[in-house]
């Protein structure tokens, strides 16, 4: 279940049922919370200028391309609509995930090698910011 990233499989079948939950604190600290994820920003309030770009499919989130690899974008890069953000993986098969807005990445959501469901949001991206003639923010 770790590797996959699932967190709770409900199985029944006839007179059977099977239910397994894996608890995501982080063992010997049973005061943490869920594991934090990683380069996320604090979203703290909804802000309307944050678009979310969502999981087009519901499969395992990967940022980057391959683990030796930098990530597609980072909180801070600016995309274009239809920029390739991340990968999902369904059934082997890797499934490019586009943008469908331009802006600045504020926040990454999703952590790699985790399991994401269709709809679900994947990345935050302020679409209040504007770009300079090269395509990056302006300062």
């Amino acid at each position: 279940m770790e590797t996959t990233g699932v967190t709770e499989l409900d199985l029944q079948q006839e007179d059977l049922r099977l239910r397994l939950k894996r608890s995501l604190r982080r063992a010997g600290d049973p005061q943490s919370g869920p594991a934090p994820r990683s380069e996320v920003a604090p979203v703290g309030g909804e802000n309307p200028c944050h678009h979310p770009v969502a999981a087009p499919l519901t499969g395992v989130f990967y940022g980057s391309p391959n683990p030796s690899t930098p990530p597609f974008v980072s909180p801070g890069d600016w995309i274009e609509q239809d920029t390739v953000v991340a990968l999902i993986e369904t059934m082997k098969v890797f499934n490019e995930v586009t943008a469908d807005c331009r802006g600045r990445i504020a926040a990454t959501l999703a952590r790699q090698g985790e399991l994401v469901h269709t709809g679900d949001p994947i990345f935050l991206v302020d679409t209040s910011a504007v770009p300079d003639d090269t395509g990056e923010e302006a300062s």
